[in-house]
């Protein structure tokens, strides 16, 4: 189907912005996000309420909830709540429209991916966040600026959180809330390999697994121990044998603990984990097979 004059208009305005909207993509890759870093994420949050509220929306932080200790690995203080960021377009009446995204990323705020680059085909452009999710939130950001130059009016609310690389568990609250007041939800996620629409996500939970032996003297007294670690093991097994990919169920296991010095059977290991699922009733069926790996005390 062609598209009409409007369209057309909108779509030549955005063209001609194409370079002003991948010098705005490289400022916003450039502030570190990953982590959890709340200065990155509180500058980032701020230049985006700058273009937000230029386009006339009222923006509100909704504070975050608390969130369990043992999501830190390495056995922290609970990460502060971040707030979520709400911005209702000025537009009332109408289809409700609501674009939620994330400000975070999964990349070290320390580490050497810092910058965005673009190939010699000025094409592909890599760097913490370029597509998941900051190219995405500019995305909708460009589209509505255009919109609104455009004249067209559009009952819209831009939601973006700070938690969501780690489960969204302090801000899910807030995102069921503002998303029941709409019509219509858009998360602006990258498109499938080929550049089609992603029109829906499996879902994700996160888990920790931890497993207690007993600790003995490696060299005198070995056979009274039990090690915590070597059935860590056998969990890990059965846990990949969990996934299924092609089902949308996947497991997968990051940090792990156990044992502190080689000479001593370890009375304690741990490992911490994600998990994707489907729908609701996978998710179910997911977490009773985990649950299930549960032994009783001896």
């Amino acid at each position: 189907m062609p598209l009409d004059a409007l369209e057309q208009s909108i779509c030549d305005t955005l063209g001609a912005r194409a370079g002003a909207i991948r010098e705005d993509l490289a400022r916003h890759v450039a502030i570190p996000t990953g982590g959890g870093h709340v200065p990155g994420i509180e500058a980032y949050r701020g230049l985006l309420v700058e273009r937000l509220e230029a386009l006339g929306a009222t923006t509100r932080l909704e504070p975050g909830d608390e969130v369990p200790a043992w999501l830190d690995p390495d056995g922290g203080e609970p990460p502060t709540p971040k707030p979520v960021l709400v911005a209702e377009g000025p537009v009332r009446g109408g289809p409700r429209i609501l674009l939620a995204g994330h400000l975070d990323t999964v990349h070290d705020p320390k580490g050497p991916f810092q910058t965005m680059t673009i190939d010699a085909d000025g094409a592909v452009a890599t760097g913490p966040g370029t597509a998941d999710m900051k190219g995405g939130i500019l995305v909708a950001i460009a589209a509505l600026e255009a919109l609104a130059e455009a004249g067209v009016e559009v009952v819209w609310t831009v939601l973006l959180n700070g938690d969501e690389e780690t489960g969204s568990l302090g801000s899910r609250r807030i995102i069921r809330a503002v998303a029941a007041e709409h019509d219509v939800g858009l998360a602006m996620e990258p498109a499938l390999p080929g550049g089609d629409l992603v029109v829906e996500r499996v879902g994700s939970g996160q888990f920790m697994v931890t497993v207690h032996g007993r600790a003995a003297h490696a060299g005198r007294d070995f056979t009274a121990g039990v090690s915590a670690v070597t059935c860590l093991g056998t969990v890990l097994a059965a846990l990949d044998a969990m996934s299924d990919p092609s089902s949308g169920r996947i497991v997968n296991v990051g940090p792990l603990r156990g044992g502190a010095v080689t000479n001593t059977v370890p009375d304690f290991a741990a490992c911490w984990g994600n998990a994707r699922f489907a729908d609701a009733a996978a998710a179910e069926a997911l977490g009773r097979a985990i649950d299930d790996l549960a032994t009783a005390e001896d």
